[in-house]
């Protein structure tokens, strides 16, 4: 039993005991009454290996405190297993840690958020303890238990953060001047290198778990299969790497079919990790693999008997790869438990193979340099003896290729501010049409309203006078009043004609001055009196089944293209009525806006007919409608979310089935637009 005196770090591989459960399927409490077996893990084995196992397996140790300070870390070093559960029972107390966590669970998630699997466990003094925990993974089963002290886990963890900072940031400079390597030199042998590098710094960062902490921390399913299909590409670039360096194509062509085969047979493991197990598809990657390498170690020798002496590198890198093969087989297999060598051994087989195909390229640039120079040389004199025989064409052509040039931009000048005057011609004569139109046939009788209402005030104003001349003092008071009174009516409904015929005046000229608008002119907007005048247009139609609510923080004016958003609300509350409709019930549209981070956001809630998770995936596609044919083209919202974009905002749909929708638009104010903002008066809502 080991005493943690709390310091340094204890690896307790050798002290564990298991027990397999192949149903996979029992709990704490079943578990307790069996017979656990001892793990016989060696300590000076980094790793203990159960190989490929779908069966879950439960572990236990009991260990005894001395004089601790402070919390410890549990920690399970390989990442990798996909469910892992710990508890650890003080003996002689009822409290109990819990901790739940796997390569499946997000790295913010878990008890402790690192990317190995990490627990904080606070030890008494003098106590003893008993830890139990179950992992169940369809990777390779692999446990490397350490239990640390505070001080001595934060030391291991900067120091190993630094170790892979410089291994990372090496292999990135290397792969960032290989690419440029490539693209000056147009050598696809380059590329495909520098593709190898960027898999050998993908394969490594992913079997660290840098991935999942870096990369696609949400992704966490994406880890079952992630290595072994970054592995499938790596078989794949090495192989087209080195038939590209070697030319195998030309000398060696029988080989280089079968390389052709492979790398078919390669990638065709994408569309089988759909059906097959990890372990199956692992198997297929290792047998390719070896299979692919050891023709290329064959191809090679061939060559370099040749008398190509620079392929002595890739032999040297091809013969390590293989025995870092041949080394982890066994393991894989679950033929041997423990396992001397970690990650450590890897990255250091991956920068000697880097290193070594490095030095294979070097002597291609010396030779891709001195072919360049003698081919610059002979183009030199070559184009000596060329410029000598045109240059006397030259100067008898010049004269006149530019008479020619100069006679053919005058007449192409011509032809731009032609073209040019004939489409502002055609575009300005076909609204001028319209707006000639539309102002004769509103306007003349519109006139003539006016003219009448001022005729008809005058003979109104002179009946009366007439009236009361006729009645003169002898009239009542009470006959006066009553004349007064009709007659003040009338003259009240001639002056609301003559303010509607000035109205209808108005329209006209805003439409001569739309006709001088351009289409793409942006101007300040008032989102929330937008919003009422189209929520005034659709309530006519929708009045009667949609209850409009409005909450605005602020009184916005925004820089932007009114009609356009003006088309994205419409569409927007259109969808949200006709979702309520569908309910067959009464329902409410909430519509508020606010301003967040410098963006003017609105909402849109309400509570309709909600859309399903495969709707939401397809709404902004083009085409794409939930209604019967003939009502609808599906182009609404794919262009509502153009004009967004066009705005430089975003746009998040919210939504359950039968239960409503939310969408909410978030549109900048002062990065690229004008903004106006005033705080909302309550007296006046």
């Amino acid at each position: 039993m080991p005493i943690v005196r709390g310091q340094g770090q204890i690896s307790l591989n050798p002290h564990l005991s298991y027990f397999v459960d192949s149903t996979s399927n029992l709990g704490l409490e079943e578990i307790q009454s069996k017979e656990f077996l001892p793990l016989k893990a060696k300590a000076s084995a980094k790793i203990y290996s159960f190989g490929y196992t779908h069966d879950a397996i439960w572990f236990k140790l009991n260990f005894k405190t001395g004089n601790v300070i402070g919390n410890h870390f549990l920690q399970q070093r390989r990442w990798y297993i996909h469910h892992f559960d710990l508890w650890l029972f003080e003996i002689g107390s009822p409290k109990v840690q819990y901790f739940e966590s796997g390569s499946l669970v997000a790295i913010k998630d878990r008890p402790f958020p690192h990317r190995t699997l990490v627990q904080s466990v606070k030890l008494n003094s003098n106590r003893e303890y008993q830890m139990v925990f179950r992992g169940k993974t369809e990777q390779i089963f692999d446990i490397q238990m350490i239990l640390w002290s505070e001080r001595a886990f934060y030391n291991d963890n900067n120091f190993k953060i630094l170790g892979d900072g410089i291994f990372y940031g090496g292999l990135l400079l290397m792969l960032v001047y290989n690419l440029i390597l490539a693209f000056n030199l147009r050598d696809s042998a380059y590329f495909y290198y520098s593709l190898f590098l960027g898999n050998a710094l993908l394969s490594i960062a992913t079997l660290e778990g840098h991935s999942l902490e870096y990369l696609w921390p949400s992704l966490t399913f994406w880890n079952i299969w992630a290595f072994s299909l970054i592995r499938i590409t790596g078989v794949v670039w090495i192989i087209l790497y080195i038939t590209t360096f070697l030319k195998t194509k030309e000398r060696e062509p029988r080989l280089h079919r079968i390389f052709q085969v492979l790398v078919f047979l390669v990638l065709l493991n994408f569309p089988l990790a759909i059906f097959l197990p990890i372990s199956s598809i692992q198997g297929l990657v290792n047998v390719y693999g070896f299979c692919g390498l050891s023709v290329l170690l064959v191809a090679v020798i061939r060559i370099y008997r040749a008398g190509h002496k620079e392929t002595i590198f890739l032999v040297s890198a091809l013969v390590i790869y293989l025995l870092m093969m041949i080394a982890i087989l066994p393991r894989q297999l679950g033929l041997v438990n423990n396992v001397n060598f970690g990650m450590n051994a890897v990255k250091a087989m991956h920068i000697f193979d880097i290193m070594m195909l490095s030095l294979a390229l070097s002597g291609r640039i010396r030779k891709i340099r001195k072919e360049r120079s003698d081919a610059r040389e002979a183009l030199i004199l070559e184009t000596q003896r060329h410029t000598n025989e045109l240059e006397s064409k030259v100067q008898s052509r010049t004269l006149a290729l530019e008479e020619a040039l100069f006679e053919a931009t005058t007449i192409q000048e011509k032809l731009i501010d032609t073209q040019a005057q004939m489409a502002q011609s055609e575009k300005m004569a076909g609204l001028g049409t319209l707006v000639a139109g539309v102002a004769h046939e509103i306007n003349n009788p519109s006139s003539a309203v006016q003219i009448y209402m001022y005729n008809l005030k005058q003979d109104l104003a002179e009946f009366k006078k007439s009236l009361f001349d006729l009645a003169a003092e002898d009239s009542s008071k009470e006959v006066l009043d009553f004349f007064n009174n009709h007659f003040d009516k009338v003259h009240y409904k001639i002056t609301q004609v003559e303010d509607a015929s000035l109205r209808i005046k108005t329209i006209v000229e805003d439409l001569r001055s739309f006709s001088r608008l351009g289409e793409d002119e942006r101007s300040p907007s008032d989102i929330e009196e937008a919003i009422l005048a189209i929520k005034r247009l659709i309530i006519v139609q929708y009045g009667d089944f949609v209850k409009f609510e409005e909450n605005f923080e602020v009184v916005p004016k925004l820089e932007c293209w009114p009609a356009l958003l003006n088309q994205v609300f419409m569409n927007i509350m259109i969808n949200a009525c006709q979702a309520i409709v569908s309910t067959g019930k009464i329902g409410n549209l909430h519509i508020s806006s606010w301003v967040q981070d410098d963006d003017l956001v609105i909402s849109f809630e309400d509570s309709g007919c909600g859309m399903s998770k495969k709707t939401q995936e397809k709404m902004f596609d083009p085409f794409f409608t939930t209604k019967p044919v003939g009502e609808g083209t599906g182009m609404g919202l794919s262009i509502v979310f153009g004009i967004v974009q066009k705005h430089k905002g975003t746009m998040k749909v919210h939504s359950e089935l039968g239960q409503g929708t939310t969408i909410i638009l978030h549109l900048p104010t002062q990065k690229n637009y004008n903004f106006e903002l005033r705080l909302k008066d309550d007296t006046n809502t």
